[in-house]
């Protein structure tokens, strides 16, 4: 096989060498350019599934964080329907007890001023009672003033007076 070798032009000292020479370029390729980028690269695809499933759980968590947000707003708009409904239910029954409390108040006015017109009427009339005997006793006097004595004059104007004042 050697013959074969040299007739080709191949020496197997050369070859030998050159083999030796590929091992040591290939070790160092190996050792220095091609194991680096492949822990670079290893890296890069690690960082990358990192950040996949970094995105898918931020996405999972903006879901929950989007469904928590329309839950509180739900929560809120029922919240706020609640209040207003609250505060008219409120709103009512203040108008309720002050419509209550100004028709007591219109009804004890109006019951105050019966009662001051009644007495009004009560004292107008004893005034016009004390009027009426006195003009019947001024009227009975000039009248039969001339022709009866005192006492029966004096009776006579008592008797009137009695019979005005129980009317």
């Amino acid at each position: 096989m050697a013959e074969i070798l040299s007739s080709l032009g191949v020496h197997w000292m050369s070859l030998l060498a050159q083999a030796v020479n590929f091992s040591v370029v290939a070790y160092v390729l190996y050792r220095f350019v091609i194991k680096p980028a492949l822990k670079s690269l290893d890296a890069r695809v690690k960082r990358q599934e990192e950040m996949e499933l970094n995105a898918t759980n931020i996405d999972a968590k903006l879901a929950e964080i989007e469904a928590s947000k329309e839950k509180a707003i739900a929560e809120a708009r029922a919240e706020g329907k609640r209040m207003v409904a609250e505060s008219e239910s409120a709103a009512k029954k203040l108008e309720e007890k002050l419509r209550a409390d100004a028709e007591a108040q219109a009804a004890k006015i109006l019951s105050d001023a019966k009662a001051q017109i009644e007495s009004e009427r009560i004292a107008l009339y004893a005034d016009v009672k004390k009027d009426i005997a006195s003009l019947v006793a001024a009227g009975i006097e000039k009248t039969i003033g001339n022709y009866v004595d005192a006492g029966v004059q004096k009776k006579m104007t008592e008797e009137a007076v009695n019979e005005i004042n129980k009317k």
